[in-house]
């Protein structure tokens, strides 16, 4: 019978003053024509919806025909366009159940091939209650198989296919799905998020049977989309940045809604971008510390943040949210331990702290920085914006290691370990100038060249230090030759989430 090439079904028209729009799932487009091309695309549409053979599109005269080429290409482009088998989603055909044929044809590049993958697999429900009942009769009257698995511990839902699963958690009225991947990272996902929403929602209160059902029916569905290789349904339809990772879907009641929390868990290679951090480190449901907020105090030339009751500093505003919620995290853990953003920033924080209490070396002459753009603005700022009488010591530990200290009336505003003269004085300056708009207190963890870099894209360039981070890994290697130390990057309790490690 051949194949057919339809319009996808979540494809819509509006017709406008002269032409018309057509909207798509991640795209629109917009044709000038007129009456004339206004009724062209309702006889067009009329036969794509039911299914034409890519041969058979004629057209009559010479616009006509230059019309319907120009709707096609537009169409094909903006992937508006799917071609299927004949008979495809119509009664009778050895197929998918017409609402799931329809669902294949809206987001499959090639329906008929990822019919086959989902009909090619069985998924284990473990679990019981509203959760796994709902999920069953979905994948039930979807046409997948589906059996029934040996159990789940209380307040979860597992939902397997292979190696790949989405496991389904919740306490009280509040449930919360997680993205799908290997079993294994799954349920450890899983296991923190518990862990942190047992310490906020301390009532075990039943689930109601709605909200049970909601995260059945989703849960099938982020697990459909795995197996059949389409778009997680958690991303947003733009989403295309490494950074746009599939988020945590948290239900609840009252009224019914399943949102999504991005950043909850990592589960990309590298480092999480700072607002996701930030978004689950102090997340209503599973955070563990307050969500910071701007100082109200001048925010010229550095932005100061404050989480609870300590506070953070950078150069933009989310880079100093992330300096306060790393801080704050900071301060419930053990005193050995460094908190960072990744194994690469932990490991740096805990080496640079090191480095920071035993380590001297040879002085370094003003020279070597004070010609950095970055240094220069920072050091202005702290002594010309805020007429500080600072003095800073600058030393070289190792070939690529310099320490640099900011002092005023014999109190250390900041420090900065980074492999030249100019990153670490640019850091520590920039410190110091936190220290004395919002009260930051220097301590022990300081601004790094490891940690997430901030955007300032459109802001000024002399911000932050454009050599920050490059030489991280030679850095660190001397380092810890110095200190004498490993220094082991494990995930402590608490830290199962956004990415955050912590380092001893």
């Amino acid at each position: 019978m051949g194949d057919l090439l339809r319009l996808r079904p979540v494809v819509h028209c509006v017709a406008t003053g002269t032409g018309l729009t057509l909207r798509g799932w991640t795209s629109s487009v917009t044709l000038a024509g007129g009456a004339d091309l206004v009724r062209l695309w309702q006889r067009l549409a009329l036969a794509l919806a039911a299914g034409v053979r890519p041969d058979h599109l004629t057209a009559g005269p010479a616009p006509v025909a230059r019309a319907l080429e120009l709707i096609m290409t537009q169409l094909r482009e903006h992937d508006m366009l799917v071609t299927v088998p004949s008979g495809w989603g119509e009664p009778g055909f050895a197929g998918p159940p017409p609402d799931v044929a329809r669902w294949l044809e809206s987001t499959a590049a090639e329906p008929a091939r990822a019919w086959d993958r989902l009909t090619a697999a069985t998924v284990t429900v473990h679990g019981s209650g509203a959760v796994a009942a709902a999920a069953l009769r979905r994948l039930r009257t979807a046409g997948i198989l589906a059996a029934r698995g040996t159990g789940a511990r209380r307040g979860r839902a597992i939902l397997t296919t292979g190696r790949t699963a989405v496991i389904v958690g919740w306490r009280g009225e509040m449930g919360y799905l997680l993205p799908p991947g290997p079993i294994e990272s799954v349920r450890a996902a899983a296991d923190g998020l518990d862990e942190r929403v047992a310490a906020r929602h301390a009532a075990q209160l039943p689930l109601p049977d709605v909200v049970g059902a909601l995260l059945g029916g989703a849960a099938v569905h982020r697990l459909l989309c795995a197996v059949a290789d389409l778009r997680d349904p958690g991303l947003d339809a733009h989403a295309s940045d490494v950074s746009d990772l599939p988020p945590v879907l948290v239900a609840r009641c009252d009224p019914l809604r399943l949102e999504p929390r991005p950043g909850l868990v990592a589960t990309g290679p590298g480092r999480p971008a700072a607002h996701l951090v930030v978004d689950a480190v102090t997340d209503p449901d599973f955070g563990v510390v307050a969500r910071p907020d701007e100082l109200d105090v001048p925010q010229t030339p550095a932005c100061v943040s404050r989480s609870g009751s300590t506070t953070g500093v950078g150069p933009t505003a989310d880079a100093a949210r992330l300096d306060a919620v790393l801080r704050a995290v900071s301060v419930g853990l053990p005193e050995h331990v460094a908190v960072g953003v990744g194994d690469e920033h932990a490991r740096g924080v805990a080496l640079r702290r090191a480095a920071h209490r035993s380590l001297r070396g040879e002085p370094v002459g003003d020279a070597q920085w004070c010609a950095d753009a970055t240094a220069r603005h920072w050091w202005k700022a702290l002594t010309l914006h805020f007429a500080v009488a600072a003095e800073v010591e600058v030393r070289r530990i190792a070939a690529h290691a310099v320490h640099a200290e900011v002092r005023a009336t014999g109190h250390v505003l900041g420090w900065a370990v980074e492999p030249t003269a100019s990153c670490a004085v640019a850091l520590a300056a920039l410190a110091a100038t936190g220290a004395v708009q919002g009260g930051v207190d220097a301590g022990e963890i300081p601004l790094t060249g490891a940690a997430p870099a901030p955007d300032i894209s459109s802001l000024r360039p002399w911000l932050w230090p454009a050599d920050a981070g490059t030489d991280e890994a030679a850095l660190q290697d001397e380092l810890a030759a110095l200190v004498g130390a490993s220094v082991p990057v494990r995930l402590e309790p608490g830290l199962a989430t956004a990415g955050l490690r912590g380092a001893t």
